[in-house]
């Protein structure tokens, strides 16, 4: 059939759990003939109640369909409506790539995990919330199910995602959740519009693990920096573990045994909170253990209700200072701001008390900042605070970065300046 010649059509996608089907239609929204195409595959059952679709199957059908369909028209279609089966989940590698089948709302082998839930919350208030029960066809039993019976492939898996976003990441190179897809995960909050915080701890999970819902200031046009996709993509604590060749040996768990044992490992170590800031809540422990238990618990909490803790090996580089290396549009400003402890502080934070000396930086504080600055810079970040201690990288801060003050009076150089230059660079 020869091709048409159509510059306003409509390519519209429809991802079911037994099929996938495409078509075209013109800028009424009326159906172009012959542009129809579907191709049909099953689900897997296992004896568990488990029900599955193979990502790979998926996503052949899908392109199929979208070769049959878009054959009949030039251009390519002005743009792509979806609609896809809801409340399934897919565990993608860091290049995004499928470790897990499609989980699907079928798949029954988390209704012990949803009975465990319905114990440790209040199930009346997420439903108010998020607009559904703690039930088996949800995510967060799912992901607690996982957890619990595949540890290790639940660690593994960088972003959970439905199946609709992965197909669009896919094939359109969409990497982003639709609010309406979001709101059948039992992760959203409908209120807010936005991930449930309770609900994503409680399946041991953070806000970088999960899709993308894109900003409707930036959808409007709005030059947004630092992005805000990007702030809830880089967790302060959790962004360093990207990056393992610059960083102190850490645990990132809510196991308290765990903890009690990275200490037996390393002797001499840090716990912290992954919602502090300022200093708040950081412990070191030493080689004999003094009080290790307690603040285990003080930091960690009880069983069900457990938080998770970061743990890191003491650096004893820390009486040098806490370095504020900042990095703006990609680029290191030339001088750090190394807050030191003073007294018996181990904490170098101003907030705490620490004295902050403007210092150029070290070939090491060189060597991580030029190798994240342009990562970071790519993603929407125009403006972060690393955190190093040593020649370790502790922390990337992307909310508040400060130290423009401290670093400008006492060396010259002009941070402001800097900045500015950068933010009409990246308006241009």
């Amino acid at each position: 059939m020869p091709r048409r010649s159509l510059d306003s059509a409509l390519l519209a996608l429809d991802l079911g759990t037994s099929s996938v089907r495409t078509a075209l239609f013109d800028a009424r929204a009326q159906p172009i003939p012959d542009s129809g195409a579907s191709q049909t595959y099953r689900m897997r059952h296992t004896a568990e109640h488990g029900a599955e679709l193979d990502p790979a199957v998926l996503l052949r059908a899908t392109r199929k369909c979208l070769h049959q369909t878009c054959r009949l028209t030039t251009p390519r279609p002005r743009a792509v409506a979806g609609s896809s089966f809801w409340h399934s989940l897919l565990g993608l590698d860091r290049a995004g790539e499928p470790l897990t089948p499609v989980y699907t709302w079928a798949d029954a082998r988390g209704a012990q995990d949803a009975a465990r839930l319905r114990a440790e919350v209040d199930e009346h208030e997420i439903q108010q919330r998020t607009g559904c029960m703690l039930r088996a066809s949800f995510w967060p039993a799912k992901l607690r199910w996982l957890r619990r019976t595949q540890p290790k492939l639940f660690r593994r898996v960088r972003r959970w995602v439905s199946p609709a976003e992965w197909i669009f990441e896919k094939i359109w190179d969409v990497r982003e959740c639709s609010h309406s897809m979001a709101s059948g995960t039992g992760l959203y909050d409908c209120s807010r519009h936005d991930w449930d915080d309770e609900l994503v701890d409680a399946v041991c999970l953070t806000r970088a693990h999960l899709g993308l819902l894109q900003d409707s200031v930036e959808r409007e046009g709005a030059r947004v920096f630092n992005r805000p996709a990007a702030l809830r993509n880089h967790p302060e604590k959790l962004a360093i573990l990207e990056f393992p060749q610059f960083i102190t040996p850490t645990l990132v768990t809510r196991d308290g045994e765990a903890l009690k044992a990275f200490h037996a490992e390393h002797r001499d170590i840090i716990l912290k909170p992954l919602d502090g800031m300022g200093g708040t809540g950081i412990f070191r422990v030493g080689p004999d253990g003094l009080n290790l238990g307690s603040i285990v618990e003080t930091l960690n909490g009880t069983a069900p209700h457990t938080r998770t803790v970061m743990a890191q090996r003491y650096l004893t580089d820390i009486v040098k200072g806490d370095k504020r290396v900042l990095v703006i549009g990609g680029k290191p400003v030339p001088h750090a701001l190394a807050r030191v402890p003073q007294g018996s502080e181990i904490r170098g934070n101003l907030a705490v008390g620490g004295k902050g000396v403007a210092q150029p930086l070290s070939a090491r504080d060189r060597e991580i900042a030029e190798h994240l600055g342009p990562i970071l810079a790519a993603r929407g970040l125009l403006l972060v605070g690393l955190d190093v201690i040593g020649d370790c990288l502790t922390e990337i801060n992307v909310t508040s970065p400060t130290g423009f003050q401290e670093i400008t009076a006492q060396s010259g150089f002009d941070v402001a300046a800097m900045f500015l230059d950068a933010l009409e660079a990246a308006l241009r």
